[in-house]
C-alpha cells in the first residue's frame, strides 16, 4: 500500500492519480463544483480521501459546491506557476 492509500488528506496529484487526469482537470471539477472540495490548510489545498472515496463509490455525482471565481491554482510541490 502506498503512503497515499494510507493518507487522510491527498494532494491534488494523488487525486489527479485517482482520477486518471490532470492536476489541472481536479480544480477545474474541484471549482466547477463537480466534485468534493477541497480543505485548505495554511497555503496548503487537500482532499479528504474518505470522501474522495465515497463520490468515487457513488459514481462521481457533482456536488453543486462552487468556487467563488477569481483565484488561479498551482499544485504547491512543483514551483510551476
Amino acid at each position: 500500500m502506498s503512503k497515499s492509500q494510507n493518507a487522510m488528506l491527498v494532494n491534488v496529484r494523488c487525486v489527479a492519480e485517482m482520477l486518471d487526469c490532470s492536476w489541472r482537470h481536479v480544480y477545474r471539477m474541484a471549482d466547477d463544483g463537480r466534485m468534493p472540495p477541497p480543505v485548505k490548510i495554511g497555503g496548503m489545498v487537500r482532499w479528504r480521501r474518505e470522501e474522495l472515496d465515497a463520490w468515487i463509490e457513488n459514481g462521481c455525482p457533482p456536488t453543486g459546491i462552487e468556487k467563488k471565481p477569481g483565484n488561479k491554482h498551482a499544485p504547491s510541490d512543483d514551483g510551476n506557476t
